[in-house]
């Protein structure tokens, strides 16, 4: 199972300041370098996908799609499944996926485990932005993670020279197997130069619309609402939007068992070939006379053989997917033909957006959207409407399903990690810093007071911000209130080779960190 992707690709951006920075690879020499070019930054554009999820699997007609007459399908039943394990099973695959009948409605639905590779030759067109988001397990020593972070998680006395699994931006698969549904398997291959070198295995589907109803409704009631100011009615049927792709494939809870025992349930629930593991959690309490007053108790984890899910696995997959491969779409069939990405930085990212660092006009504010980025006006004017709002349109053409939105625009911007940054105006010099957009994963920056002070000092200073958090937590029948310590910001970034300059490179097969220069 393959989630949102979030990831950092440079750590700061400062307006008049910084520069933008690219990487550009050398097959011969085997070396990535980053490298700043003449475009000094101007503004920071946060563009958000409206409703990702609930936009692939909609099934609606977009004619930039250019897959199965321009719909996407959900995965219904497994119609055939067969391992790889002989040439003609291996092409008989290659056929399936390459077949011409994935730009019809004939096209087939199908999830494919496989090693592949972006052409070497073509690497330096992707490895700003590398399109194979997978899971990857690696050590997190000095060779692949680099100097400069491997240092840094010594100093904050973190785990390292162990292995640890990241869902991160690929160039390769790195010679293991990886499951792949067919959009974005498609896509990498007619768009991205992959090559598949090798075939585990393939299971096919039936494909369906039946969402399709649902997700329109939906939306079109939350326009409604957004175009009445009804923000309580509008937040309602955006989670019901959002919680309806099927991610109970993804919830943890749904496979593994908890159950709180006294020592004899807990002994022979240790028996079951399910159990995984127990955990004391208090101890005998005896009458001042020495009797029993409460038994202790034991949590026991059980990963059950069977479970029950309400939503077929292979939507929550097949959703998952299809929302990677929207993004890039979206990335590569429109930034990249009409926008001069020279003068574009890809920042940090998440699952349904994207922090764009602009180097536009010196002149005009910060709110310029992408009008002094264009390089081909004529592709712009035909196809924008199609992707982003305009000046003076409606609630429902700037909310529309397969679409983005402008969600907030800054002058600087530091992020630390993952899902971890401050986007402001003003800069420390001047000590007229204006946060706009503050966030911090699993901690509320309201709650705990975090600023944009906090943000440039662990950038700076290289430390951590820790703060206190508290949270409600049932024990023995007693509700408590329990405050504990935690880092907030660490400025950890172990999803890809970070150098010194703030750039952050994608990890490649075979190169170790050795090989990430600096120009």
């Amino acid at each position: 199972m393959q989630g949102g992707l979030s990831n950092v690709y440079h750590y700061y951006n400062l307006k008049g300041i910084t520069h933008i920075n690219k990487l550009r690879y050398n097959h011969v020499t085997k070396t990535i370098t980053s490298y700043d070019n003449q475009y000094l930054v101007t503004r920071i554009l946060d563009l958000d996908f409206n409703s990702l999820y609930p936009s692939v699997f909609s099934g609606i007609f977009n004619k930039n799609n250019p897959y199965t007459n321009n719909r996407i399908y959900q995965a219904g039943g497994l119609t055939s499944y067969f391992k790889c394990t002989s040439n003609s099973s291996k092409q008989k695959a290659r056929d399936i996926i390459m077949s011409d009948d994935r730009f019809n409605d004939k096209g087939q639905l199908f999830c494919v485990r496989i090693k592949g590779h972006i052409d070497e030759k073509h690497i330096i067109s992707y490895i700003n932005l590398a399109p194979i988001w997978r899971k990857l397990t690696y050590n997190n020593s000095v060779e692949q993670i680099g100097e400069f972070m491997y240092n840094k998680m010594v100093i904050q006395r973190l785990t390292v020279d162990k292995p640890t699994t990241k869902l991160t931006s690929l160039l390769s698969t790195h010679n293991q197997y990886m499951c792949f549904t067919s959009y974005i398997l498609c896509f990498l291959i007619d768009y991205c130069n992959l090559i598949i070198d090798d075939i585990d295995s393939i299971a096919l589907f039936d494909k369906h619309l039946g969402f399709e109803s649902f997700a329109c409704t939906m939306m079109n009631k939350r326009q409604d609402a957004i175009s009445q100011h009804n923000d309580t009615k509008s937040l309602y049927y955006k989670l019901i939007l959002n919680s309806a792709f099927g991610g109970e494939g993804q919830n943890n809870a749904k496979f593994d068992k908890i159950s709180f025992n006294n020592a004899r349930h807990a002994s022979i629930k240790q028996l079951n070939q399910c159990h995984k593991a127990t955990r004391k959690l208090s101890d005998y309490i005896y009458n001042p006379d020495g009797s029993l007053s409460e038994e202790a108790q034991h949590m026991v984890s059980e990963s059950l053989r069977q479970f029950k899910c309400n939503k077929p696995l292979q939507e929550a997959v097949f959703s998952l997917d299809n929302s990677k491969f929207w993004y890039l779409n979206f990335v590569y069939n429109f930034l990249y033909k009409c926008i001069d990405m020279d003068r574009v930085h890809f920042r940090n990212m998440d699952t349904d957006s994207m922090y764009l660092t602009i180097a536009g006009s010196q002149i005009e504010g910060y709110k310029q959207g992408l009008k002094y980025v264009i390089k081909d006006q004529w592709f712009y004017d035909l196809h924008y409407k199609e992707w982003l709002p305009w000046d003076n349109c409606t609630v429902a053409e700037e909310k529309k399903l397969m679409g983005l939105t402008t969600e907030s625009q800054g002058e600087n911007i530091v992020c630390l990690t993952p899902k971890c940054y401050s986007l402001y105006n003003g800069n420390e010099q001047n000590d007229d810093i204006v946060s706009q957009v503050n966030r911090m994963k699993g901690v509320s920056e309201k709650k705990v007071n975090l600023t944009t002070n906090d943000y440039i000092k662990c950038l700076n200073d290289g430390c951590n911000i820790n703060v206190t958090t508290n949270k409600l937590q049932m024990k023995m029948g007693i509700l408590s209130m329990i405050s504990m310590e935690k880092s907030a910001l660490t400025g950890i970034h172990n999803k890809m080779v970070v150098l010194s300059n703030g750039c952050c490179a994608p990890f490649m097969y075979g190169i170790n960190a050795d090989y990430y220069l600096i120009d």
